[in-house]
């Protein structure tokens, strides 16, 4: 690299420009400019050493060594092809582009995710006056690539039951795959099917879920939550135990 203390003069300068006129690839231009510039004054400070010359003999041999400017110029341009050049050019801006809307599309999901972990959870809007029973079977379900964690099961006055769970997927492939909305059939220790409910989750890679069932007898003492689709299945048992009310 040229020190910044050492001013050109016109006749190097002009052989640079000469040079890197005939290099077609701009954005390589101011590289090989700097280059040239290094090895010029390198150059001239051996000349100046070694040989005794003058500042302005030593330039001017060291511009006779480099050659002739036309002819660097056309060999630089072949090694630095400007086709090629461009293509990866213009393939790194394509790339950071990329990366940028992968990150932008990422944040929001990232966001909820972490506002899902630290302050979101459905059982907080279910109030614990209403409770007569409540188990929390820390069940974990391996479905692919997903893992759904049931975490609590909540029984109301009311009746309704509620099971709570968390959900996130080893792959990331629920941004642009299969997603798991529900808990598949829910029945109790006899068979019989509960269909009518609600249901809620939030949004983002971690996710928090609540399966609600109303009119779930309280003489049942079991959960079974049975998922057969797609090929992908799993039932799990959850005991209930017995009902505990407040009154």
């Amino acid at each position: 690299m040229p020190s910044p203390k050492r001013q050109e003069s016109s006749s190097t300068r002009e052989s640079i420009k000469k040079v890197v006129k005939r290099v077609h690839f701009i954005p390589d231009r101011y590289e090989i400019e700097q280059e040239l510039a290094g090895h010029i004054e390198d150059s001239v400070l051996f000349l100046q050493e070694e040989e005794g010359l003058s500042q302005q003999e030593a330039e001017k041999a060291a511009l006779e060594r480099m050659g002739d400017p036309d002819e660097i110029g056309i060999a630089l341009n072949r090694q630095h092809n400007p086709v090629l050049g461009y293509i990866w050019y213009f393939s790194r801006i394509v790339l950071v582009l990329l990366c940028v809307i992968v990150v932008l599309q990422f944040i929001p999901v990232l966001l909820l995710s972490g506002w899902t972990i630290l302050f979101e959870h459905p059982i907080r809007d279910i109030p614990k006056e209403a409770y007569v029973r409540h188990v929390e079977p820390n069940e974990l379900i391996k479905l692919d690539n997903r893992r759904i964690r049931i975490t609590d099961v909540v029984q109301t006055k009311d009746g309704t039951l509620h099971v709570l769970y968390s959900s996130y997927n080893l792959s990331f492939s629920g941004l642009h795959g299969w997603s798991f909305n529900n808990l598949g059939e829910l029945k109790d220790e006899d068979g019989e099917i509960y269909f009518t409910g609600s249901g809620r989750s939030t949004a983002g890679l971690y996710t928090r879920g609540r399966r609600s069932i109303k009119d779930f007898p309280f003489d049942k003492e079991k959960l079974i939550l049975e998922y057969d689709y797609a090929g992908r299945c799993f039932k799990v048992e959850i005991p209930l135990g017995k009902v505990a009310y407040n009154d």
